[in-house]
């Protein structure tokens, strides 16, 4: 023969605690987000500030995450390294040091910058929870 019990829930009381942990996922999310964007910010390379500023929030924000990025048509090419060749024409036409260089292809190596940017921050992913609970609590 077994014996059992009842548990009764304030509704209200679980209805309130379960807001909170909404709000708290919901904002651990935007800390984790804010901090991403600066990372990749800061290292992404820089000659006219121009990738730097287009990196944002390139989804929206919810609870299992988003993603952070830009879509500057040569974000790809910094980020993942690669060759430039012309499409039209034979040689590819620049200036370098105020000087008009000709080349068949150009080798670009990969900054990385987002997944740097993405390594440091899943570091601090424990840190920029923490602070987005004590936010709402």
């Amino acid at each position: 023969m077994g014996i059992s019990v009842k548990v009764r829930v304030d509704d209200a009381a679980f209805k309130a605690g379960a807001d909170k942990l909404n709000r708290a996922v919901m904002q651990s999310v935007k800390n984790v987000l804010a901090y991403g964007v600066a990372q990749a910010k800061k290292n992404a390379p820089v000659k006219t500030g121009h990738l730097r500023r287009s990196i944002f929030n390139l989804s929206p924000v919810r609870p299992t995450g988003t993603r952070y990025g830009s879509a500057v048509v040569y974000a790809r090419i910094q980020e993942l390294g690669g060759t430039i060749k012309p499409k039209n024409k034979k040689y590819l036409r620049f200036v370098v040091d105020d000087k008009v260089v000709y080349a068949r292809k150009v080798n670009i190596k990969g900054k990385h910058y987002l997944k740097r940017s993405a390594d440091e921050t899943q570091k601090r992913v424990p840190d920029l929870v923490r602070a987005a609970i004590r936010s709402v609590t």
